[in-house]
């Protein structure tokens, strides 16, 4: 059976063959079958097979090396803008840096960097970088400053472009990084020197917006022996370091290709057509004031018993809706011990209790971090909203102990920034803070630099006005313009009152709370609706208490005065009459709206500083026999003297004629002595903080 079926399928299975000829091919299969040509005429165009039928079997006019592939299959990407001005970035930042010690007794704590550079980039993989470094730090344990500066060019090579395409809006590119540059150090005042220097390292860059990008760079770095200044000529020759540097990169221009910018509006939901910006891709700068309280961790005393002032000023810029860079001036003070003299007989005096405080004042640069701005249709006049901050401070930190303590101080800082809006780039906001400072304080009995390590830590909560800038981009797709006829001017006057705080060095306790009243007037002239010009009166009334001397008369005739000295209660009045230039804040940074309901305007200028008197007694604890009299040594008569003043104004507007006005002002002068207004690392300067609340009338 299995032979017949093996017979049948061998007799029904054709053989075929084909025949080249014009038109058809042939195919064979039995002697009783034939199939039609199965191509259709289409194929009479073809042109005739060139290859030869000869044993070399070459073409003719054919040259297969075009259809082979020299390299694997790169992805181009997007397009890249070939313009001078295209790609052009600058970056800052900031980290720490490591230097590896040639011997164990030469060790370096880890340095404080921070760099600036201007950058290209040249193609779709490469760019140039130019920049600048600085460094600093001490020597371990002791109080000697090692610094350096110099400059570094960097190559970027983007490792990301190369093997998955060109993409600007890439949410991480990865690159790697290869740079040379020169530095001088200089170590305290004894040696300083000149060192080249190489480096190697990755930069793992984070987009966050259409100019902005975050960058995180840790490195490796090989340079000259006398990068370290160190007298101990290593085995190596060379010394070695390594470190991070957290930056922001800007770009003058939209750095956005065609094709991620079309990608990015489609999935914010806007038409392309009638959006050309997202209201996310805005960078605005931005400007703040803010005053609250700070508090210092110590076993000396309890959290509330610490609590101190705090003023600061800031300015900054927002790189991308996510990340930005904000520098503050601030003066902080916080009492950081109590002193209790005992009770005495022989002399008597009561017993005194005083607390001892320290006063911060710094630079502070820091970061911002967004965590909202990811989102696509994100706007910067949210009704709330949140970011992150940390940074590094720099300044003086005195302290009022024994003979006084001043050194240099350096600090890490971070908090959070809760804010709400007000009005539209106007918002209020509280912000809590974490602040670690670092200190030396050197040894007395030792002359090579030693110095021992303090730390503080401090903790405060500002609140503060924050106002945003609005490019007149962002302002034309928003608002309309308002017509060039339509400028306010006119004569304005307000009448209000309020409290007032020196930010002073030390309070004597137990006592109430030192807040001072006070009052204002003013008469304002605005030329246009930002312009203007403001002179005011405020009248200050504050209380101190203070150690003096003063002489004691008891009752008789031919009695002498004698001097002693003890706590004294004083209350001073001052005038402070100021001609200001005022500023419409909203104008300036948002442009000017017709039935805006609130205005911040700022205001600075001279101060004719007046002390009008002084009430004083002695404090009622020390004892003063009947019918004695008292009379301090140093009486404080009317003087006067030159200062200067900034504030903010916020109006609120109840009709066109009637407003709400609060203001906070901050006063700086140095005439007057007046005991207990002091600063401590200031010396005779004096801050006083107002804050009113009142009634404008426009005329």
């Amino acid at each position: 059976m299995r032979k017949f079926i093996v017979l049948a399928v061998l007799q029904t299975v054709a053989f075929v063959a084909v025949k080249a000829e014009t038109n058809k091919i042939e195919v064979a299969v039995s002697d009783d079958a034939a199939v039609a040509d199965s191509l259709s005429n289409m194929e009479d165009g073809v042109v005739n097979d060139t290859l030869g039928k000869s044993k070399k079997n070459y073409a003719k006019g054919f040259n297969a090396l075009d259809y082979v592939m020299g390299h694997r299959y790169l992805n181009k990407g997007e397009t890249f803008g070939k313009k001078w001005y295209d790609h052009i970035f600058i970056e800052a930042g900031a980290g720490v840096s490591q230097m590896l010690p040639p011997v164990s007794d030469y060790h370096f704590n880890p340095l404080t960097t921070a760099s600036m550079s201007i950058g290209k980039q040249i193609s779709k993989v490469s760019s140039l970088r130019l920049g600048v470094q600085g460094a600093f730090g001490f020597q371990h344990d002791k109080e000697k400053m090692f610094y350096r500066y110099g400059m570094k060019l960097d190559y970027i090579y983007s490792l990301s472009s190369y093997i998955k395409g060109y993409n600007p809006s890439r949410f991480l590119d990865v690159s790697a990084v290869v740079g040379a540059g020169g530095h001088y150090a200089r170590y305290s005042h004894d040696r300083d020197g000149f060192a080249p220097e190489a480096h190697l390292g990755m930069q793992f860059k984070f987009f966050t917006g259409a100019r902005g990008y975050v960058s995180l760079e840790p490195y490796v770095s090989v340079a000259g022996d006398k990068i370290d200044l160190s007298q101990f000529r290593n085995d190596r020759k060379v010394d070695y370091s390594y470190g991070a540097n957290l930056s922001f990169i800007y770009y003058l221009n939209n750095n956005l290709s065609p094709e991620s910018r079309r990608r990015l509006i489609r999935k914010a939901n806007r038409n392309e057509q009638a959006d050309s910006v997202l209201p996310a891709w805005r960078a605005p700068w931005f400007m703040e004031f803010a005053s609250g309280i700070s508090f210092l961790n110590t076993p000396d005393l309890n959290f509330a018993q610490t609590a101190g002032h705090d003023i600061s000023f800031s300015v900054g810029k927002w790189f991308s809706s996510v990340v930005g860079l904000r520098l503050t001036g601030s003066v902080r003070t916080a009492a950081f011990d109590s002193v209790i003299v005992e009770e005495s007989y022989k002399p008597y005096h009561p017993e005194y209790r005083y607390r001892l405080k320290a006063t911060y004042t710094t630079g502070r640069i820091e970061a911002m971090f967004n965590p909202l701005g990811f989102r696509r249709n994100y706007s910067w006049n949210e009704n709330f909203g949140f970011y992150i901050v940390a940074g590094g401070e720099i300044g003086r930190i005195s302290k009022n102990e024994g003979r006084g303590l001043r050194c240099l101080t350096t600090a890490y800082s971070g908090g959070l920034h809760l804010w709400a809006k007000l009005v539209d780039d106007v918002s209020l906001f509280i912000e809590p803070r974490y602040t670690f400072y670092e200190y030396k304080i050197p040894y007395s009995n030792l002359k090579d630099g030693s110095a021992k390590r303090f730390s503080d830590d401090i903790y405060s909560v500002n609140v503060g006005l924050a106002m945003t800038m609005r490019t007149r981009r962002y302002r034309n797709h928003t608002y309309p313009v308002r017509d060039s006829d339509e400028q306010l001017s006119g004569f304005a006057a307000g009448l209000g009152g309020g409290l007032s705080s020196f930010v002073a060095r030390a309070n004597h306790y137990p006592e109430k709370i030192m807040v001072g009243f006070n009052g204002v007037a003013y008469g304002e002239y605005h030329f246009n609706n930002t312009h203007g010009i403001r002179l005011s009166y405020e009248f200050v009334s504050n209380s101190r208490k203070s150690m003096m001397a003063y002489y004691e008369t008891r009752p008789g005739a031919g009695s002498r005065p004698e001097r002693k000295r003890g706590l004294w209660n004083h209350r001073y009045f001052w005038g402070f009459t100021s001609l200001d230039y005022q500023m419409n804040v909203c104008d300036v940074f948002s442009g000017h709206r017709p039935g805006r309901k609130l205005d911040v305007e700022l205001f600075f200028g001279p101060t004719l500083v007046m002390l009008h008197g002084e009430n004083s007694e002695l404090h009622p604890n020390e004892l003063l026999p009947s019918g004695s009299e008292t009379r301090p040594v140093s009486v404080k008569d009317r003087k006067t003297g030159w200062g200067g003043n900034v504030g903010l104004k916020v109006v609120g507007h109840l009709s066109d004629k009637l407003s709400l006005f609060a203001s906070p002002t901050v006063y700086a002068f140095k005439s007057c002595d007046t005991p207990g207004n002091d600063l401590t690392y200031l010396g005779s300067v004096r801050l006083l903080e107002t804050v009113n609340v009142g009634v404008q009338y426009n005329f």
